[in-house]
């Protein structure tokens, strides 16, 4: 699956003491907690998007199974980066993908 470049985004985010008048190209943004449904994706960034096609198809054929009353929600997705120096020819490159889920 390719995605076109004029439609990709990269938000990078830190966590901060609260609200704030943002300028230029910063923005404030709320996350709200909750359930997230967590897996490690090792490998080069280039994969991710496999990983995420992997993991939706694990979530529905098991759902009714490990997750009896919750439901994947899917988005907004999360991607927390493990390695300390982001690299995308580096091959063994540690994400999360979070991925909430609704309690039902």
């Amino acid at each position: 699956m390719s995605i076109p470049a004029e439609v990709l985004r990269f938000e990078a985010a830190i966590e901060v003491s609260g609200p704030f008048a943002p300028t230029g190209r910063i923005a404030y943004q709320w996350l709200p907690g909750g359930e997230f449904a967590v897996t490690t994706h090792v490998g080069p960034y280039s994969t991710v998007p496999d990983a995420y096609e992997r993991i939706f198809s694990r979530v529905v054929s098991s759902q009714a199974i490990s997750l009896p009353h919750r439901k994947l929600i899917g988005l907004p997705a999360v991607e927390i980066y493990r390695t300390a120096k982001i690299n995308v020819a580096y091959s063994l490159n540690q994400t999360d993908i979070c991925l909430p889920v609704a309690t039902s």
